[in-house]
């Protein structure tokens, strides 16, 4: 359960897929038509542009750059294929650009795919580095990656911090937890592992009891912390459990290593109960 905020930092497919294009070596280029600027020393080439660069093989209709590397475009019908990692990236424009040493930042834009085996991300535009610690999805990010699924307006990694935006869906396929909220932040250990993290605007989040059954948390606001392990839910929290429980208080603890729950200030209990006819009635 320690990683079921990571979201953002699972958001890899793409950021760990441009690191086998910042390693040097020769690159190879091949088009139907190839305009070359001996002043500018630049380049346009047209119709079936290849690029073969170390692990990465791009293709599109255009292609513009710089013969000294620093600066590269393709646009119309893009397909980049990071063969290292896997992960092919299928866009309508990708911009290449050094930021010095190896490093290099990449930008896709226009209906978004990013595809590994079972995994399929899509989004609108997606920029990331090469490096892996910064890269930012927006325009209905949708998918599924690392066996995480994901429905949001926008993610983003900068360093150790993440952050996601109108997060309609975030769940752990292996574990079962699910978080949905408008606004998401948090900052990442080193090891990549989540250190804290806070969700607020209307929290929804949905994890285990120990018999494997739903237990559904609402409030205003949620944190986690990575360390002990422990989520807090707090502002008009109520949880939902199995068989229609119902818990409320000023405060709600999910102990995700025990998967228990624990309520503090003004906490009431509701459950269902059988009536003497046989009916159900509300018992507090």
């Amino acid at each position: 359960m320690r990683r079921f905020f990571a979201f953002a930092a699972g958001l890899a497919l793409l950021s760990v897929a441009a690191a086998s294009s910042a390693q040097g070596g020769v690159a190879r280029l091949t088009a139907q038509r190839l305009v070359y600027d001996g002043a500018t020393e630049r380049f346009r080439a047209e119709g079936n542009v290849k690029v073969q660069r170390d692990q990465l093989e791009a293709l599109g209709d255009v292609g513009e750059g710089s013969v000294s590397g620093e600066t590269f475009s393709l646009s119309g019908n893009v397909e980049a294929f990071f063969r290292k990692e896997g992960v092919k990236v299928f866009s309508k424009t990708l911009d290449v650009k050094s930021q010095g040493g190896d490093v290099y930042e990449a930008v896709a834009r226009g209906g978004v795919r990013a595809v590994r085996g079972g995994d399929n991300l899509t989004c609108s535009v997606a920029r990331w580095t090469s490096d892996g610690l910064r890269y930012t999805l927006e325009g209905a990010v949708r998918g599924t990656f690392m066996g995480k699924m994901i429905d949001a307006d926008r993610v983003e990694r900068n360093r150790f911090e993440f952050s996601g935006l109108n997060v309609r869906r975030y769940r752990d396929l292996k574990e079962g937890f699910e978080l949905r909220a408008p606004s998401v932040k948090g900052r990442l250990k080193r090891s990549g592992e989540v250190e804290s993290a806070e969700a607020s605007g209307g929290v929804t989040c949905i994890a285990k009891d120990k018999s494997g059954s739903d237990i559904v948390m609402t409030g205003d606001r949620a944190s986690y912390d990575g360390v002990s392990g422990v989520l807090e839910v707090t502002g008009s929290a109520k949880a939902v459990q199995r068989g229609g429980r119902t818990l409320t208080a000023d405060r709600i603890v999910y102990k995700t290593n025990l998967r228990r729950l624990e309520a503090y200030g003004s906490t009431q209990v509701t459950f269902p109960v059988k009536g003497p006819k046989g009916g159900e009635e509300e018992k507090r």
